[in-house]
């Protein structure tokens, strides 16, 4: 029987830059869901994922300072691909109404 993994959706519900506490989830340590603790919850579930993000400026202001290159809990994000791939989409409320500043050079 073919292995599959089912779909999750993570809807953001903070501006902060957070990383994720529990990456089945993405939920950070407030009990909350932002942009980082999403997109490091969908790289360690793999598949098809989707990322629902409200309306507003969303800033990552964690410094580069990770012992890894690909550890998205400081600095730039990294999207996975992982057995037979990672299928993300991050969907928002329009260009016009999301932001995502990184705030810093890689």
């Amino acid at each position: 029987m073919e292995q599959r993994t089912t779909p999750s959706v993570f809807t953001v519900n903070s501006f902060a830059d957070t990383v994720a506490v529990n990456f089945t989830t993405g939920v950070d340590a407030f009990g909350q869901v932002s942009l980082r603790s999403a997109v490091q919850a969908a790289d360690a579930t793999g598949g098809a994922n989707t990322i629902l993000l409200p309306a507003g400026p969303y800033k990552l202001t964690r410094a580069d300072g990770a012992t890894e290159l690909n550890d998205a809990s400081a600095g730039d994000l990294d999207i996975f691909a992982g057995v037979g791939g990672v299928n993300l989409t991050i969907a928002g409320a329009g260009a016009k109404l999301v932001t995502i500043d990184r705030q810093r050079d890689q």
